[in-house]
């Protein structure tokens, strides 16, 4: 029988929330036209070979939707979805968005996931699934009061407000072969062993740590060959995403080392990474790898990543410029979250605004 959950702070605290972590003053607005629908966009790229190498469905939306024998999302009857462990449930935090709510992607994401998608199929003949992308802080915090308190723990759902999907810059995302089944990646969306999910977990098969490659390899190379840099999740093999503000930049480099087969943080800077806020440990891995600017970034590029061999393996033309330019360079701290009260206008809110009580009174 489910425990009942801890408190969980009041809607209050997360109504009015702004970025703080902006690199280049106050941090922007955006727009609901940079948002783009990801069961259409640019689908005739994704259709090229005569099947569409992209799926968009919006996981968060569901509560009928379990995982059949190869990985695929199914509908199940209610009885059925009762008796499914949660684990092999689509969605395992509860019904946090509407029925009919769309998968929005900011535009400049948007186009490196279509990019990684295209490459994967040309290049494994696999076809990609997106199952979160946009989650508005309204839809983050319903997800957050359905949640676990394992799950928070543990650190599989983000704070409200604080995470790159609240700005439609990050996507959850799975791969199947071309037999339609799920190419095994050491588990499913949100799976919820968080002890493998890491992307750095090196005690797994040779099989999933290669398909593991594969995918960062492909969102690594869409992303620099966009002038991009590209910080994806290191707890979840799932998500992909921009970096949050220079001090994120240090997940780039793990990424890429991790790209040509090195481990780039020892034994004792992973410890330091773990250690509590405010602890001599976790000060000295702040000093050692995110205090840096864009400048200092650089430099640490060019000491950690063999230039030739990081072209090869992403197979990056040689005119391209590494590391990118810092003008074309996407943080998603430079955007505030989005609320469903900014979309309702435009028609691409993903709930129906009902915790944000002065516009509910408004209406």
């Amino acid at each position: 029988m489910p425990q009942p959950h801890k408190q969980r702070k009041d809607w209050a605290q997360f109504a009015n929330l702004t970025s703080h972590t902006s690199t280049q003053g106050p941090a922007k607005n955006i727009s609901p036209n940079e948002l783009v629908d990801m069961a259409y966009y640019r689908s005739t790229e994704r259709t090229t070979s005569g099947r569409d190498v992209l799926r968009a469905l919006t996981a968060y939306a569901q509560d009928n939707m379990v995982f059949d024998d190869y990985g695929r999302p199914q509908p199940v009857d209610d009885a059925a979805y009762a008796n499914t462990p949660r684990e092999r449930k689509l969605n395992k935090f509860g019904k946090a968005y509407m029925d009919d709510a769309k998968l929005w992607l900011h535009k400049y994401m948007a186009d490196v996931v279509v990019d990684a998608a295209i490459y994967m199929h040309k290049k494994y003949g696999w076809t990609s699934a997106i199952y979160d992308g946009l989650r508005t802080v309204n839809g983050a915090y319903n997800a957050y009061l359905n949640a676990e308190d394992s799950d928070l723990e543990q650190g599989l759902l983000s704070t409200p407000g604080l995470s790159a999907h609240n700005k439609g810059m990050a996507a959850d995302m799975m791969m199947f072969d071309a037999s339609g089944k799920l190419v095994n990646m050491g588990g499913n969306f949100d799976h919820l062993d968080m002890s493998t999910n890491g992307r750095a977990c090196t005690d797994l098969p040779k099989e999933i740590l290669d398909n593991r490659l594969k995918r960062e390899i492909a969102f690594q190379r869409a992303a620099l060959s966009r002038g991009r840099l590209f910080a994806p999740l290191r707890s979840e093999f799932w998500d992909e995403r921009f970096p949050e503000n220079d001090e994120d930049n240090w997940r780039v480099l793990d990424s890429l080392t991790r790209c040509t087969g090195v481990h780039m943080l020892s034994v004792e800077d992973d410890a330091n990474r773990r250690s509590p806020k405010d602890s001599n440990g976790r000060k000295a891995f702040h000093e050692k790898w995110e205090k840096i600017d864009y400048q200092a970034f650089v430099k640490k590029w060019q000491e950690l990543l063999d230039e030739q061999k990081l072209r090869a393996v992403l197979e990056l033309p040689n005119n391209l410029q590494l590391p990118p330019d810092r003008s074309t360079i996407i943080y998603h701290g430079d955007y505030n979250p989005l609320y469903d009260r900014n979309l309702i206008a435009s028609g691409k809110n993903i709930t129906d605004n009902s915790l944000d009580t002065p516009l509910t009174k408004q209406a």
